[in-house]
């Protein structure tokens, strides 16, 4: 098995020890991608002090066997924590994925063994992802650069008469043709009125002349997203529009100075949330200046009021504030951004400066 996951394993285990935690039951694509390299839809980890297995149905027996390397791999069928009983004991200490597990999967698993007992083991994946190794970095560099490269691209695209929805096909066409295996999320892109909706998805609007049109999109590249928003004006912008720029922009690198080990997630919102609220808009900055990614869209910790997490080396976050003025129109800027030992690293480089096509 390649090192950084003999890493992750070890790291894991070092907190079931601190847990009292007999086995983890990994079900959710992240965590068991996270683990083992395994990539299909069906699969399961158990691990303890010194087993790791990975049960699925016979789809993927083969598939497993070459991609959860090290991995003792079982057939399972429908009855997958029936099939556990094989290999845990009946009172056994559980760690499980409490914030992914459903209520029927629980009540099967319940049903499987009645006599152990559980703890929620969500938080501690949680904790064990948000500081990324060289392996994540490098495939998170690669796809913040094909991330920038498909910004370049869409500006060509752009123009009076243009639809949403076609800026939006056209981004996720060269984004899967640079190699992503799909797209982060339903993408953003919210022009004239509609950009004071946070998360205007892309409709059959046609773009116009004066349209401040925000585009937030990214990829999902060997599992991991990018994330990334620039707001574009068509053929003209009025004065009122390149103050509102203005301010988010100067909130964005406010928002990305402030990045170091040590400083809280609410630090970080508030370096962010206080530019804007000084140039008397803070009611239209609707929500938090950032959040953690990676294996997943959003992950912990995240840059909001509501978050004191201390920022560490090794996290990858957003900065992206915003002004949405219903009715008006909005602004989004947002890079993603590695906190390093001296500060921050920007990862996406397309240009920041207010752009008419």
């Amino acid at each position: 098995m390649d090192n950084y996951r003999e890493r992750r394993l070890a790291l894991l285990r070092a907190r079931m020890a601190e847990r009292g935690v007999d086995v983890v039951l990994a079900e959710s694509a992240a965590n068991v991608y996270y683990l083992s390299g395994f990539t299909g839809s069906r699969g399961v980890l158990l691990v303890t002090a010194g087993e790791r297995y990975l049960l699925t149905d016979d789809r993927y027996t083969a598939q497993a066997g070459a991609e959860a390397e090290g991995f003792a791999v079982r057939g399972a069928g429908r009855d997958i924590y029936g099939a556990m009983t094989a290999v845990v004991p009946p009172e056994a200490v559980w760690g499980l994925e409490d914030e992914a597990m459903t209520v029927a999967r629980h009540a099967a698993w319940r049903r499987a063994f009645p006599q152990a007992r559980e703890r929620g083991f969500s938080a501690e994946f949680a904790v064990m992802r948000r500081l990324k190794d060289e392996v994540e970095l490098a495939v998170l560099r690669r796809g913040a650069a094909v991330t920038d490269d498909a910004f370049r691209f869409i500006l060509g695209e752009m123009g009076a008469g243009v639809t949403e929805s076609a800026l939006a096909r056209r981004l996720e066409y060269f984004l899967r043709d640079h190699g992503a295996s799909g797209p982060a999320f339903p993408f953003i892109v919210a022009s004239g009125a509609r950009g004071a909706m946070p998360h205007g998805t892309a409709t059959d609007k046609p773009l116009a002349a004066g349209d401040l049109t925000v585009m937030d999109f990214g990829g999902v590249f060997a599992g991991y997203h990018t994330d990334f928003t620039r707001t574009v004006c068509v053929g003209r912008a009025e004065p009122r529009q390149r103050e509102i720029y203005a301010v988010v922009l100067a909130a964005q690198l406010a928002g990305i100075a402030a990045l170091r080990p040590g400083v809280s997630g609410r630090e970080a919102d508030a370096a962010a949330r206080s530019v804007i609220e000084r140039a008397g808009s803070g009611a239209y900055f609707t929500h938090s200046a950032g959040h953690s990614l990676g294996l997943e869209i959003h992950e912990h910790p995240s840059l909001s009021p509501e978050d004191g997490t201390l920022l560490e080396e090794g996290m990858v976050v957003t900065v992206e504030p915003g002004i949405y003025m219903t009715g008006y129109g909005g602004v989004r800027i947002e890079d993603m951004v590695l906190i390093t030992a001296e500060g921050a690293e920007v990862l996406t480089g397309a240009p920041k400066e207010l752009i008419i096509v």
